[in-house]
């Protein structure tokens, strides 16, 4: 009760009087010294609420004086705390742009230092490489400078390797047709004992000479077949250094090519012409020409046995015959050999999977002693390399 009456008394005391009610109240009249006061009190809070921010990223709003507010009139306390939000949420957004930039600032740092370690790895990957290809370079010359002498014997070998290809097309018998030596004899009699029982034609081997023994007993006639019992006492005897003359059944070599048109003709003849620069025309006996491959068929059944088939240009027309006249032969003696001659302008492609091809790239000396090296090779080397 009592403090409802001191209320009361408050209020009565506030109120105006009715006298007063229908006046105008008079304009309240600010001191100076007291908006100076405010003033200083808000640079205060302005001050202390950067350091607060510094210190941490969210600022404690400021407390305000009790006392000095009391005294001050309820208009310049509404104004002054207009003015104190305003200035707090400029320090708020002052805070939050020193923030930022102080983030960029240290962003701007950090990028700074990427772009500098960067630059110093390129810098010293430049001169890592600039060292290293110097040692390159230095092994590089070491290893020209030991690769020169190996040009060298590399050229001396080629010349050597065409030396010995020229030697062989001048040697009197390249083929080594009607000789052999003793080593030859045992690996054709091994080979022949396999090859008889899948092969239309019988193969044997037959002296052209009488043999004698140590003590003159001629122990091989002439005309006589050559059996392992002859190839022991040879092997007493001779010990492998003597050539024997001997005769094959399956010698010589056979073309084909078409004889109608004058891509077949030309070709024909071109092989012939340099076939006959082997042994200087002492093969012209054992090179047979033939049209086609469907009449190499019938005369090898009947007469015909060379070792070597030699394919040049086939009819259009009858190209697939002759596909299934190759693949007949075959059955029939799978060790005959074939070899396929492309020319690049009369025969620019091969017909024939199965077999073996040559191309004549141009029409020179060179290109043809290349292909007579090639017919040397698949004509001389023994049987058992295609078993």
């Amino acid at each position: 009760m009592k403090l409802e009456e001191v209320e009361k008394e408050e209020t009565r005391m506030q109120m105006p009087d009715s006298s007063d009610r229908s006046e105008e109240p008079e304009p309240f009249e600010v001191d100076d010294e007291l908006m100076k006061t405010l003033e200083l009190e808000l640079d205060h809070l302005d001050s202390r609420s950067q350091t607060e921010s510094s210190d941490s990223l969210e600022p404690e709003p400021a407390e305000v004086d009790l006392q000095k507010s009391e005294s001050i009139p309820d208009q310049l306390n509404v104004h002054a705390a207009e003015n104190s939000a305003e200035k707090e949420e400029a320090t708020e957004t002052g805070d939050t742009t020193l923030i930022h930039q102080t983030l960029e600032k240290k962003s701007g740092d950090g990028s700074e230092k990427k772009q500098a370690e960067s630059e110093n790895s390129k810098d010293s990957g430049k001169t890592s490489s600039l060292a290293d290809n110097s040692e390159l370079t230095e092994e590089s010359k070491e290893s020209l400078s030991d690769q020169k002498p190996d040009r060298s014997e590399n050229t001396e070998n080629e010349k050597e390797t065409q030396n010995l290809k020229k030697s062989v097309l001048k040697d009197a018998n390249p083929l080594r047709i009607g000789i052999a030596s003793l080593q030859e004899l045992e690996e054709m009699m091994k080979s022949y004992r396999i090859m008889n029982h899948s092969c239309l034609k019988r193969r044997y081997i037959m002296s052209r000479e009488n043999v004698e023994d140590e003590e003159g007993k001629v122990f091989l006639e002439k005309g006589d077949d050559i059996t392992s019992i002859h190839l022991k006492k040879m092997r007493r005897k001779e010990r492998g250094h003597v050539i024997s003359k001997i005769f094959l059944p399956d010698e010589g070599i056979v073309t084909v090519s078409d004889q109608i048109t004058q891509e077949g003709k030309h070709l024909e003849q071109m092989i012939y012409h340099h076939l006959m620069r082997l042994g200087n025309k002492a093969y012209e006996a054992f090179v047979d020409r033939i049209g086609s491959i469907h009449d190499f068929l019938n005369l090898f059944t009947s007469s015909l046995f060379p070792k070597l088939i030699l394919i040049g240009v086939v009819q259009t027309d009858l190209l697939e015959m002759e596909r299934i006249n190759v693949k007949r032969i075959q059955r029939l003696d799978p060790y005959l050999r074939f070899i396929e001659i492309t020319h690049y302008q009369l025969k620019p492609f091969a017909v024939f999977q199965d077999v073996k091809n040559i191309h004549i790239s141009q029409e020179t000396e060179e290109e043809w002693d290349r292909i007579l090296n090639e017919i040397i090779i698949e004509y001389t080397k023994p049987y058992f390399v295609e078993d």
